[in-house]
């Protein structure tokens, strides 16, 4: 298998936690720093180690991936209760890969495996960097 549903994994994670039905996450999120006006709190999906992990009876992928919540507070408090929300929400995503309508994909595994809280600089920023674990299945032409 290939990098090929590495970009439909971003989307998912995006729309989990984007996605207003589920309430306000309250923080911006973004894929690369944001520039100009830093918001005080957002989330940031970051980097991502992909390994193929294919057998002959299907094309499958284990990515590992950060995504971060920083936080210009004093505490680490309001960060882990973003964190903890972002868990939940990526934990709980829909697991259906899509481009344009069209399926690619599923995600047979998608769970919260570690987590690393630390200051950023040396002023009061927090990061907690998530390290959630997916993995992937792609369709099969024939299933298409």
């Amino acid at each position: 298998m290939s990098y090929e549903l590495s970009a439909a994994l971003q989307r998912l994670f995006f729309a989990a936690l984007t996605d207003d039905a589920q309430g306000s996450l309250g923080v911006q999120v973004f894929d690369l720093p944001p520039s100009g006006v830093v918001p005080e709190v957002y989330v940031l999906l970051g980097p991502e180690n992909v390994r193929d992990v294919s057998d002959v009876s299907a094309r499958r992928t284990l990515h590992r991936c950060i995504v971060s919540v920083i936080c210009a507070e004093a505490g680490f408090s309001e960060a882990k209760e973003i964190a903890a929300e972002v868990v939940r929400r990526v934990e709980g995503a829909n697991r259906e890969l899509h481009e344009e309508g069209t399926a690619l994909g599923r995600v047979t595994d998608l769970r919260f495996e570690s987590a690393s809280a630390r200051r950023a600089d040396k002023g009061g920023t927090r990061r907690i960097d998530l390290k959630i674990l997916a993995r992937l299945e792609a369709i099969a032409p024939t299933e298409i």
